[in-house]
């Protein structure tokens, strides 16, 4: 009769999983196309690549100090209710970048957005792993994640009708629509994960002191975990994090070969998502943290030195497989080690501790281009790439036959 009642009690939770992919592959459309013209649209209105990384360290540093606030909310208030908020800063977001006429309307539009992403991402990361199984966390969150990645492939061919058609304000109100419908979907047909009942008196209320004065303390038993992909985010925000805006400046790439790398991109990681995930619930989550890593090397090494567009295809391919393997790792390995009460402030207190460290890095990245080109920020991130690997290899702690 137990199994019975829990499988009754545990059928709403599974039925999250077909509207959260329905979402993904609804985000995936709007961001995809935002993420083609962001960097060309932001030198439109200042050609400084330093602004450009000065704007996405704004964004970084915005998610990240709410983001272990916002962590805290979800595990008092609900997944829920950090979803519908999120999706609501995210839209007025955008309304700033679709009339903005001067790059000053920029500022307030990337903190609504990583404000948006603070509220988000710990709430849908602790929901979608309370929806299913500890044994099938790898594998959803990579089905999860493909379709938003998938759409990519479609996504340049809209982005170039459109923009063709109006410029790239348009693009600003397709990823408003997106958003909307989904927090219509959220709304409307997302059940509540969070199991009230379980909740200790001390996840009950909102200490706001507390979580800054424990900001940068990393969780029991992750610090080596913490400190590893801390630095990985670091490495990341040099180079690779504004490399669109260095191709469309330095080489002249244009936004039209942009949404080409874009899609091919898209096309690698989606597809090579899910069985990847499955993989990462077979063999466990630290191997598939070193193999990314590895990939990453070839990525960025090919992109400081190549000047030939074919190759930057080839490129994007594994750069596909790189995040393909390192986001399900990473989102998995948190959700095993920490437990239901306390999941979304501790995935909001992890997110923040890698951002607030790592959220210069865009704006260093630019300044380096500013000064010496785009091999500068990418040879940077190389080297940091590397260290990474051993300190993943000697920091992060993994007993797959306890987790599982």
């Amino acid at each position: 009769m137990k199994e019975v009642d829990s499988a009754v009690k545990d059928e709403p939770r599974r039925k999250n999983v077909r509207v959260l992919f329905i979402q993904s592959t609804i985000d995936g459309l709007g961001s995809n196309m935002f993420h083609i013209v962001w960097q060309p649209f932001v030198l439109t209105l200042n050609p400084s690549m330093a602004f450009l990384g000065g704007v996405s360290s704004i964004s970084s540093l915005a998610m990240n100090l709410m983001q272990p606030i916002a962590g805290k909310m979800a595990d008092i208030s609900g997944r829920k209710r950090q979803l519908i908020l999120g999706s609501m800063l995210l839209s007025f977001a955008l309304l700033l970048y679709a009339v903005a006429t001067s790059w000053v309307f920029l500022v307030p539009g990337v903190i609504l957005m990583g404000l948006s992403m603070a509220f988000s991402s710990p709430a849908w990361t602790a929901l979608t792993a309370e929806s299913v199984e500890k044994k099938e966390r790898g594998t959803t969150f990579g089905v999860l994640i493909a379709p938003s990645v998938l759409t990519g492939i479609v996504a340049p061919v809209l982005t170039w009708l459109l923009v063709g058609w109006k410029g790239l304000r348009i693009i600003f109100w397709a990823y408003f629509a997106t958003t909307i419908t989904n927090l219509i979907l959220t709304v409307l047909f997302l059940e509540e994960t969070l199991d009230v009942s379980i909740q200790t008196e001390h996840h009950k209320h909102l200490n706001v002191k507390k979580i800054f004065k424990e900001l940068l303390k990393p969780e029991r038993g992750l610090k080596g975990f913490y400190f590893a992909v801390t630095l990985d985010a670091f490495a990341w925000g040099l180079g690779m994090q504004i490399l669109y805006g260095m191709l469309y400046d330095q080489l002249g790439i244009t936004v039209e070969q942009l949404a080409v790398l874009s899609a091919v991109f898209s096309a690698s990681m989606g597809l090579s998502q899910v069985p990847i995930g499955k993989l990462v619930d077979r063999h466990g989550r630290k191997p598939y943290l070193i193999i990314s890593e590895l990939i990453g090397i070839a990525v960025i090494s090919g992109f400081a030195f190549a000047r030939n567009f074919t190759i930057f295809i080839v490129l994007q391919i594994l750069f596909g497989l790189c995040v393909a393997t390192w986001v399900p790792a990473v989102l998995a390995y948190i959700s095993d080690h920490v437990e239901e009460a306390r999941r979304a402030e501790a995935i909001g207190k992890y997110s923040a501790f890698r951002g607030l460290i790592s959220f210069p890095a865009p704006t260093i990245g630019g300044i380096l281009y500013d000064f010496w080109g785009m091999q500068a920020p990418l040879l940077l991130n190389l080297f940091l790439v590397i260290v990474c690997i051993v300190l993943i290899g000697k920091l992060v702690r993994e007993d797959w036959a306890l987790t599982c």
